[in-house]
């Protein structure tokens, strides 16, 4: 396997709701696309039903708010914490409590990409915000511009201080991502960062205290559906010293490649991983995923 080498219909009174939508299986390009289109419309619909039914007689007119209430996972930095509250006040030294403050509120939060399913209630002269998170996964490099995107392909602002491993796309050419909020539609980019979800789903089951991806510093598709050449790995993950690990065909496409399943190759990762306690620095050229374990696959068609 190593080769050794030399060298959230009801509303209540002063609350606002609105879904920004969020996508769910990312196997495929298409399937994100239409599913995310259907559930940023069932949001938009929610969203307009709540603005409709909005209770006019909010809680505390006339007052200002005292408090900013939100609830961020574990991984969310300071940057990116400013970032929510600069959109959840405006920067506002003083914010005067009227009927349609929350609604405004979440209208202006629903406009950053790293939060989706926006709720806002004005809690006596607290501004209460719930709402689910995008988490990021890869980090994309085009010029001097850096990106974030998301497992379920929608592209972030760079933001510092984050605690995640977060491996750096490589091999998409001179393309470049779309604009933040948008969803990248691109079958090599949604097999790596799938593959890179795989992995992590990985970590929390079998290596949690010590997560392998930390030891990942790239995935590369640049031979992605073998546009390079045929005896290369159509995807590789690079360790933090530039060893290769050649993972191969994207997931659920082994059998149509004659390599071994997705889970032969998860499976000798791991096994490499937890023996040795790192992936580099071991005096290897490359570590080899591909070659069938148990048995030779048959090919599938398109």
């Amino acid at each position: 396997m190593a080769k050794k080498t030399k060298n959230s219909k009801g509303s209540s009174k002063g609350y606002f709701s609105f879904d920004w939508g969020k996508s769910g299986g990312i196997d495929y390009v298409a399937v994100l696309k239409v599913f995310a289109i259907a559930v940023v419309l069932a949001g938009v619909g929610v969203g307009f039903y709540f603005v409709e039914g909005f209770v006019k007689e909010a809680p505390n007119v006339g007052h200002y708010i005292t408090g900013l209430k939100f609830e961020s996972p574990k991984w969310v930095g300071q940057e990116l914490l400013g970032k929510i509250k600069l959109g959840a006040t405006g920067n506002q030294k003083q914010i005067l409590i009227n009927e349609s403050l929350a609604a405004e509120t979440a209208f202006n939060l629903q406009k950053i990409a790293w939060i989706y399913n926006v709720r806002v209630a004005i809690d006596g002269s607290t501004i209460d915000v719930g709402c689910e998170w995008r988490k990021p996964i890869a980090l994309f490099r085009a010029g001097d511009k850096d990106v974030f995107i998301a497992s379920d392909l929608t592209v972030l602002d760079h933001v510092a201080g984050l605690s995640l491993p977060i491996v750096e796309l490589r091999g998409i050419g001179v393309a470049t991502a779309p604009a933040v909020g948008q969803v990248w539609e691109r079958d090599d980019v949604a097999a790596a960062i799938t593959l890179l979800g795989q992995l992590e789903t990985m970590d929390e089951m079998q290596t949690k205290d010590k997560p392998l991806l930390y030891h990942i510093a790239a995935v590369d598709v640049g031979n992605f559906g073998n546009r390079k050449a045929k005896n290369m790995p159509q995807i590789v993950l690079f360790a933090k010293d530039g060893t290769n690990v050649n993972w191969g065909a994207p997931l659920g496409q082994s059998s149509k490649y004659f390599e071994a399943t997705d889970e032969e190759k998860l499976a000798m990762l791991y096994d490499y991983y937890k023996s040795h306690g790192r992936l580099s620095g071991l005096d290897v050229k490359y570590i080899e995923l591909r070659n069938p374990q148990s048995h030779v696959p048959t090919p599938t068609l398109n």
